[in-house]
């Protein structure tokens, strides 16, 4: 290939290649750029004549990219955004100008924290705005590959693909709870002691996540746990909780946002069993105005609940 054939590409077809390889699909990809997919089909034969190269083969699962095409993409994205950057408009970002939807997608005990004052910050500083906010679910991942979602905040997840920029925000703990005068509420308690209660445990978005945690738990005190209430909902579980012996197993956040209702227990656990909470945006993102100023944000009402 010939270096001076590269004049021939435009900015919008870089783009096109970046979310092909991220989508791996026409269709979809012209859905999420808002293009048709005869235009698509037009940037990727450029591409192709350009690159001298297929870039992406047709199989039952997608389009599959080639070696050039990796090797493309594990530069492109970056290098793009730096030459954005360069052309980017020297104004002050002002959110009182913004008049799009914003969504952000938040774990249910980070949203049930700070979901009010995060609704009533950002309409103060953009009132022209719609906000959704959204719990963690298996589509947030989705969400944010498309642009659908600007931010989620949750717990690490594993095999995160390496469009996704994620940020560790604080470090949350399994931590375990009853009522108000609990007969284990006063001094500490070995996990034995906990066989006598039944457990309980607000569902979170991730199964394999509460799974790990879960099995950390055992091996730490060497004794298997049965699960007595699975529940759905926080302020249900806190109720249920509040007004029985039932102990409730779960996040620090739950004291933050219950202080009333709940008293930790002091167990004697040899560890603490550590869950890291990030902040997730695309990598293309992470240095865009609008994201910086939503991370600050969301990262304050935090700093502020959980010490």
């Amino acid at each position: 290939m010939k270096l001076n054939r590269l004049e021939q590409l435009e900015i919008h077809h870089l783009k096109v290649f970046i979310s092909l390889y991220q989508i791996r699909n026409t269709t979809k990809t012209a859905e999420s750029l808002g293009l048709s997919q005869s235009a698509i089909s037009r940037t990727l034969k450029k591409l192709r004549d350009t690159l001298d190269d297929p870039l992406f083969t047709k199989t039952k699962s997608g389009l599959a990219p080639t070696e050039y095409a990796d090797h493309l993409y594990s530069r492109m994205p970056n290098a793009l955004e730096a030459l954005l950057l360069t052309f980017q408009s020297q104004e002050s970002f002002n959110p009182a100008h913004l008049t799009e939807e914003l969504r952000i997608a938040l774990h249910p005990s980070a949203l049930e924290l700070i979901g009010t004052e995060l609704y009533t910050k950002i309409k103060s500083e953009a009132p022209n705005v719609k906000l959704r906010l959204d719990n963690c679910d298996s589509g947030t991942m989705n969400g944010l590959l498309n642009g659908n979602i600007h931010m989620s905040l949750n717990h690490e997840i594993l095999d995160q693909p390496k469009e996704i920029y994620s940020k560790q925000l604080f470090v949350d703990e399994l931590c375990v709870y009853g009522r108000k005068q609990h007969p284990l509420a006063n001094g500490a308690h070995t996990p034995q002691e906990l066989d006598q209660f039944d457990l309980a445990v607000c569902i979170g978005t991730e199964v394999e996540n509460g799974m790990k945690i879960k099995s950390q738990a055992e091996m730490i005190t060497e004794r298997e746990y049965v699960i007595d209430l699975r529940c759905g909902d926080l302020q249900t579980a806190v109720n249920i909780v509040s007004t029985s012996d039932t102990i409730l197993v779960g996040s620090k956040m739950y004291l933050a946002r219950y202080p009333d209702l709940l008293q930790r227990i002091d167990l004697s656990f040899s560890k603490t069993i550590e869950v890291p909470f990030s902040i997730s945006v695309l990598q293309k993102n992470r240095n865009h105005s609008l994201h910086v100023w939503l991370k600050n944000m969301v990262s304050e009402l935090i700093a502020g609940k959980v010490k």
